[in-house]
């Protein structure tokens, strides 16, 4: 499987790390970009994956998109990506503050499944948890197997599929947590 993450900064390069430790690393290709040519030559040494600056290229290459820029930014790269994005293709943001609908928006209201994700500051080690929230698929469908033309085993667990209220409590209580 091909993962792009578009933008490696702190919480790009930990997911990074993450995924080589997982179980599945094996069967992961990893690529990224970052916005300078020196950055992405930096990140390929240091992460020992391919890194460039094309996102449109990332895009086209990946089947999975992780987005992981500021909020500021994800505007632009999305409406700079949408024709690369199709029903074959899962986005995934973990930019904060920026919806579902917007993404959807953003990227052309593109075919792709979406998810938002909200990891915390304990990821960074390893530990902590992450808040989902699917864009439904159709007619009320938040499972974006359903929306996709191949079906490996894409689904999104029952206990995940959250609205954006649920999310945000989620939020809230980690935020709790971290300071106690």
């Amino acid at each position: 499987m091909k993962i792009g993450i578009i933008g490696l900064g702190k919480m790009g390069e930990t997911i990074v790390q993450g995924l080589r430790r997982s179980p599945d690393a094996h069967a992961l290709s990893l690529a990224g970009t970052t916005r300078s040519a020196e950055s992405a030559a930096e990140a390929s040494k240091r992460l020992d994956i391919e890194c460039h600056t094309d996102n449109q290229k990332l895009a086209t290459a990946s089947d999975i998109i992780l987005l992981c820029v500021k909020p500021h930014q994800a505007e632009k790269v999305l409406r700079s990506i949408s024709e690369q994005l199709n029903s074959r293709k899962l986005l995934i943001s973990i930019v904060a503050s920026i919806t579902t609908e917007q993404l959807h928006e953003w990227s052309g209201k593109t075919p792709a499944a979406i998810i938002r994700t909200m990891p915390n500051t304990p990821c960074l080690i390893g530990e902590g948890m992450t808040v989902l929230c699917a864009k439904p698929c159709g007619e009320g469908k938040t499972d974006f197997r359903d929306s996709r033309q191949n079906s490996r085993d894409r689904r999104i667990p029952d206990g995940w599929r959250d609205r954006v209220e649920r999310m945000r409590s989620g939020l809230h209580l980690s935020d709790h947590r971290s300071t106690q």
